[in-house]
């Protein structure tokens, strides 16, 4: 339950799919709940997604596989990459 399962909620990340993390100093871990949800309240579900002792923030990383290039006329040729 999202309410009394939080001890010291010290951060918060979207990941853009659908879940908010939230890391939990006082837990000593991290949960994930739905983003999608119209109000949180004591019965909206946590999941324990990992043990962290003092979590104080958290980050999510997504990959972007196959970016178009963003210069407008293609990547000029003494582009390091």
């Amino acid at each position: 339950m999202a309410t009394s399962s939080l001890m010291e909620p010290r951060g918060c990340a979207f990941d853009g799919d659908g879940t908010v993390y939230v890391a939990d100093k006082g837990g000593n871990a991290v949960y994930s709940l739905p983003a999608n949800a119209n109000a949180y309240s004591l019965d909206t579900p946590l999941s324990k997604v990992a043990s962290v002792q003092g979590a104080f923030g958290v980050a999510v990383y997504t990959q972007v596989v196959d970016e178009p290039s963003w210069w407008p006329w293609g990547e000029p040729s003494w582009w390091p990459w």
